[in-house]
């Protein structure tokens, strides 16, 4: 395969910090992307939920690659997932990391939190993709989430001992 097709399989993972910051995206990044929009980063501080700011809701109609993820707190309300896939997106990462003193705190924290997402998703928006992450060090995690009605699995923490993905990730024998 070509760097094209590379380029079309990758997925590029952005937050807003700014009320416009989303306008800019848009004007920066080709519609042909896959893209994983942030809409909550505890390591700036500053908010909770960029889903307010101008022109996100026009993303799932401009993005026309296979990937138009939202990446959600691992405190999202039922409220905030509804009102996401009421604008049109289809695809939900749970979750972020929960906010700290030192910013954001990732790894098997936020299990509970990423189940309790699931559940409320699968149930209530049944076509919606999702995309678990948290915790996940070990196969039987992965397993775990999508035995619970995960539909893919995201690899976080894990990745900065790079040794140990294969043991995740490698076909079953």
């Amino acid at each position: 395969r070509g760097l094209g097709d590379v380029y079309k399989r990758q997925v590029l993972s952005i937050a807003a910090i700014d009320n416009n910051d989303w306008t800019i995206v848009q004007k920066m990044i080709s519609p042909d992307r896959n893209i994983e929009l942030n809409i909550s980063c505890p390591n700036i501080g500053s908010h909770d939920d960029t889903t307010t700011f101008e022109n996100f809701d026009l993303f799932p109609e401009r993005m026309r690659n296979e990937w138009c993820i939202v990446k959600v707190p691992p405190t999202a309300s039922n409220n905030l997932l509804d009102k996401i896939v009421d604008m049109g997106y289809n695809q939900i990462h749970a979750s972020n990391t929960l906010p700290s003193e030192k910013g954001g705190l990732s790894g098997k924290v936020l299990v509970p939190h990423t189940l309790r997402l699931i559940d409320y998703i699968k149930n209530t928006h049944p076509h919606v993709e999702v995309i678990a992450g948290g915790g996940v060090s070990k196969r039987y995690h992965a397993q775990y989430y999508r035995n619970y009605g995960a539909d893919h699995v995201s690899l976080g923490t894990v990745c900065f001992t790079p040794w140990k993905i294969n043991a995740i990730i490698a076909p079953d024998k």
